[in-house]
């Protein structure tokens, strides 16, 4: 009894890291069979299939720019030879984000044992594991949870002043996506702030210049071989009107500091900064590393205000953010009960939104009941032998019903070769809760008496209409 004692006493805050895993991974299991969704079943997954049945490369060219979209290649190289080596079964592909999900996690524990406390990582873990975003995202096959993994050990290796893993895992952040380049510019504007001298000064930055010579170095190898540095689509939905900034910068700072019950994070940060402020609390040791986050936090979201806006892209900030709300939880609020309250109480705020939100994008539990609706759509096509038939019906659908790699089909051979979207003629449509317009309502309207089939699951739903 007495040998339990001492090694729960000596692993304790391991073998609650452990049983948080085992509780992520425990929940994620009817999850992992779920076919692809959203940007999953249109893009990566098509592109990821791409390169493994081609000759797997991760410089340009080695996969077509209208599959990569003009993005580095880490994600897709990394997938595919996943795919090569572990088969390509659905179950089989989403266990790779869940394996880098873990991995964030325990980094995440890593980081702040190293620079806050081992009570600040599993607290920043807990207020993560208790949000949609990332339990919903940690069995996509999406870039995102490796971007933020890949994220936090650079911020590591820099705070660790450690150069060969600080030029390693920038270049690999980088070689996942263009927005790393926000972390390495808040790298160069940290160094510049807190630089001892000049000569440190310049001698680091050398060193953040190293990972930003090799992105170099790649975009101009995609100039020569598709002509352009930046995939020209992409360059559309940059906006600098002044206002329009404004505005996605204030719904950038709603979704990431109020919505989804993360109000009480940001809330106890300002309790937490107004304790310290009152009763002079001085933690003049962790002064950089905060000024970093900030830094970090800031920039990203005027990067994200310019750019196309999806929610899943604050992922690689998420970590972050979660280490700063611990932080001041567990370092300005003295009494134990009252932290205790403070995390217990976030996490109501959190799980409470989690679970009963009504939304269906890549980002919430709901998106489930939107796959399992869709799955039972595509059966019953499949049933009625529409394969030749003129179908009707929104994006998604389209996709479910023409790629066998999304995993809706049962007969992977057999697909439907004749859907169209809603301004060609056709006998049968297909309209669903998921990508719902004025346009498809006003269709639903019009042909309410001519519905054949409706499934149902939750707040998603597909109607059936024969013409």
């Amino acid at each position: 009894m007495t040998s339990i004692k001492s090694f729960c006493k000596v692993y304790g805050y391991q073998l609650v890291l452990a049983g948080l895993i085992l509780l992520l991974i425990i929940f994620k299991i009817p999850y992992l069979k779920l076919p692809y969704y959203w940007d999953e079943a249109w893009s990566y997954i098509p592109a990821i299939f791409k390169l493994y049945n081609s000759k797997i490369g991760i410089l340009p060219g080695a996969l077509p720019a209208d599959f990569s979209k003009g993005h580095p290649l880490l994600f897709y190289f990394t997938a595919a030879w996943w795919m090569k080596l572990f088969g390509t079964s659905i179950i089989t592909m989403r266990l790779l984000p869940m394996l880098l999900s873990i991995l964030l996690i325990i980094v995440m524990f890593v980081f702040c044992k190293n620079h806050f406390s081992e009570n600040t990582g599993l607290t920043a873990i807990v207020l993560l594991m208790s949000q949609s975003i990332f339990l919903v995202q940690s069995s996509f096959l999406l870039p995102e949870i490796l971007l933020a993994l890949l994220t936090l050990l650079t911020i590591h290796a820099y705070l660790k002043k450690n150069k060969i893993l600080l030029i390693l895992w920038a270049t690999l952040l980088l070689l996942t996506k263009e927005s790393g380049l926000i972390l390495l510019l808040t790298l160069f504007i940290h160094q510049s702030l807190f630089a001892n001298n000049f000569k440190t000064f310049i001698k680091e930055t050398l060193i953040l210049c190293v990972p930003l010579f090799l992105i170099v170095v790649y975009f101009i190898k995609q100039k020569l071989v598709f002509g352009w540095y930046v995939f020209p689509e992409h360059l559309g939905y940059v906006n600098l009107n002044v206002k329009e900034l404004w505005r996605n910068f204030g719904l950038l700072s709603e979704n990431l500091f109020i919505l989804m019950g993360r109000i009480m994070i940001s809330l106890s940060i300002v309790a937490a900064i107004l304790i310290a402020i009152i009763k002079k609390i001085k933690h003049q040791e962790h002064t950089k590393k905060i000024v970093l986050f900030l830094l970090f936090i800031l920039l990203y979201m005027i990067f994200t205000s310019v750019n196309f806006f999806s929610m899943r892209y604050l992922i690689c900030i998420f970590p972050v953010f979660m280490i700063l709300g611990a932080y001041f939880i567990q370092n300005y609020f003295r009494n134990t009960y009252l932290k205790i309250s403070m995390i217990s109480i976030s996490c109501v705020f959190l799980l409470g939104n989690t679970f009963s939100s009504k939304k269906n994008g890549d980002c919430y539990l709901e998106y489930a009941d939107v796959v399992k609706v869709h799955q039972k759509v595509v059966a019953y096509c499949e049933e009625q032998n529409w394969y030749n038939s003129a179908i009707a019906t929104h994006f998604l659908m389209k996709i479910n019903l023409t790629n066998p790699e999304a995993g809706y089909l049962k007969d992977k051979k057999n697909v439907f070769k004749n859907v169209r979207d809603f301004h060609a003629d056709y006998t049968i449509l297909i309209i669903s809760s998921v990508e719902l317009t004025e346009e498809s309502n006003t269709l639903r309207i019009k042909y309410k008496d001519k519905l054949m089939k409706r499934f149902e699951l939750n707040n998603s739903w597909s109607e059936i209409y024969s013409l």
